[in-house]
């Protein structure tokens, strides 16, 4: 029985960048009997002294690091400043993220999203819920550019977005751009509407229209014409039109998690796997497929260690349903049941014993100094990659890694052909390769995990690349000041701290993993 088929997105999108590390196993592994994961039930942290959970406003709330490239930080209030960022990072209140040579996107609740440019640093003030479940969420722009987009909802998100003194609230819909250079900020406003107020007055600016704000004469903001579009407006309308092609199943059609959904759609599929229901799984896998055999153990003060996938995908499956294991060759599939889980999403132990041993276990609590992040790599890594003369190569074991988002339309078809054999290669088409490759923001995958590295938040810490080049679609018409380095052929996490490889069991654990239900 099929209950959700691969949907695809109206209209294509930007590729992504090779994601920052996974893995899974080469040897295919039969077991004698159905295994299921099961996790911790849990939706909020332990109350303790950072995090009060008896507030109206909880602070708990979580928001998807969801894509970065190149260098991008991100500091946690862990003590350790800024550190390297990765995909699928957890994103709480008081946190900031900073990017360099480098590009980001945050991915809300409802699918709305924001995206930073090179040289920019926002602020996260304040993520909430209410006891009602309404989000209020205000994100500081410190400095460079940002780009909002709100999902549409009858029931509107509490949404600020601030700016020197100013204060932008959004209108459902709204899509808008704001630039902070010096002492003057530059809002224009794509879809919708926004309203800047701040002591001076306010004013209210809708679509197509921009307006200008001088941050230190305290007067009431200009209404301006649109100029010419930013290098970045490509890259930002192709991930907008990207979250727009969002169809969700039955299962998640009045959820208020939704963000990373239409990853799933788009680099997997449900099936009946192997008479053992109905599960979703990657493209691109084989029946070894180890949803845990790579990823980060990340720190948070008010919860523990939260599990970091490092697949595109690799959030909803996280937090949410449960991992289970079919014997006969059908291997781990995901199956979305039960409620979301956000920082406590560590995967319980099954009743049966896992096989090839326990499944990654988080380390010890980090004291005097130790890394907050911490690598876990029990199998070597296979990234799908940009090849020779415009063409693509889709690894069989890659489950996604390295494979542009929205690019391409058919990876059903091309997965079956890529775990038959090993590898394809497809040549890409003037748009593909135009939506792809227009750009010549580059991004960066580590090959190997330095804890130094990233405690110090140093580019170092993303590792080199390695086997062949490419680049990856950004927006940006012409070369050199937006290089931000070379996709990767593989990568691997290596831990410097002992505690991760004896936390983490033996290669291959596998029972007893799942994203929380």
């Amino acid at each position: 029985m099929r209950i959700a088929s691969r949907y695809l997105p109206a209209s294509l999108a930007i590729g992504l960048f090779v994601s920052d590390c996974a893995a899974q196993s080469a040897a295919p592994v039969v077991q004698p009997a159905a295994r299921t994961a099961t996790v911790i039930s849990t939706d909020v942290p332990d109350r303790n002294e950072d995090q009060a959970t008896t507030r109206s406003v909880s602070q708990i709330r979580i928001v998807r690091l969801s894509q970065v490239r190149g260098e991008v930080q991100l500091d946690r209030k862990t003590g350790q400043k800024f550190e390297a960022a990765f995909t699928n990072l957890p994103i709480v209140a008081g946190e900031q993220l900073r990017t360099q040579l480098g590009a980001a996107e945050v991915e809300f609740e409802d699918n709305s999203s924001l995206r930073i440019v090179p040289d920019s640093q926002i602020d996260f003030p304040q993520l909430g819920r209410s006891d009602s479940g309404a989000t209020t969420t205000t994100v500081r722009l410190v400095r460079g550019s940002m780009y909002v987009s709100l999902a549409s909802s009858k029931t509107p998100a509490d949404f600020t977005v601030r700016v020197g003194g100013e204060t932008l609230t959004l209108s459902p819909s709204s899509h808008f751009r704001i630039d902070l250079t010096d002492n003057t900020a530059k809002l224009t406003v794509f879809q919708g509407s926004v309203t800047a107020a701040s002591d001076s007055g306010s004013l209210i600016v809708t679509k197509h229209k921009a307006a200008s704000f001088d941050l230190t004469a305290g007067t009431v903001p200009t209404l301006a014409r649109m100029e010419e579009p930013s290098p970045f407006d490509a890259w930002d309308k192709n991930a907008v039109d990207y979250h727009k092609a969002l169809a969700v199943t039955a299962g998640y059609a009045n959820s208020p998690y939704s963000y990373g959904v239409n990853d799933l759609a788009y680099y997997g599929s449900f099936s009946d796997v192997g008479g053992c229901g109905t599960m979703w799984r990657p493209y691109l896998a084989t029946a070894s497929f180890d949803p845990y055999a790579s990823g980060i153990w990340s720190y948070y003060p008010a919860s523990g260690y939260s599990w970091v996938s490092p697949y595109p995908w690799g959030w909803t499956p996280y937090h949410s349903g449960s991992w289970n294991y079919c014997a006969g060759g059908g291997g781990w599939g995901w199956q979305p049941q039960g409620g979301w889980n956000g920082l406590q999403n560590q995967p319980a132990p099954s009743k049966i014993k896992a096989p090839g041993g326990l499944r990654p276990r988080p380390p010890a609590r980090p004291v005097g100094g130790q890394p907050t992040i911490i690598g876990v790599n029990l199998s070597k890594l296979q990234v799908s990659k940009p090849g020779s003369d415009g063409s693509f190569v889709f690894r069989g074991e890659s489950a996604g890694l390295g494979v542009p988002r929205g690019v391409f339309n058919n990876l059903n078809k091309i997965s079956q052909h890529a775990v038959e054999r090993g590898s394809v290669t497809r040549s890409l088409s003037e748009t593909q390769v135009e939506r792809s490759y227009a750009a010549t923001a580059t991004t960066t995958a580590p090959t190997s995990m330095n804890n130094a590295g990233i405690r110090q938040g140093s580019s170092a810490s993303l590792g080199r690349t390695s086997g062949g080049s490419g680049v990856t679609s950004l927006g940006r018409a012409s070369a050199g000041s937006t290089s931000m380095g070379a996709v990767h052929s593989s990568a691997s996490f290596s831990s410097a701290a002992p505690a991760a490889s004896s936390a983490s069991g033996s290669a291959g654990a596998s029972a007893g993993k799942g994203g929380p239900h």
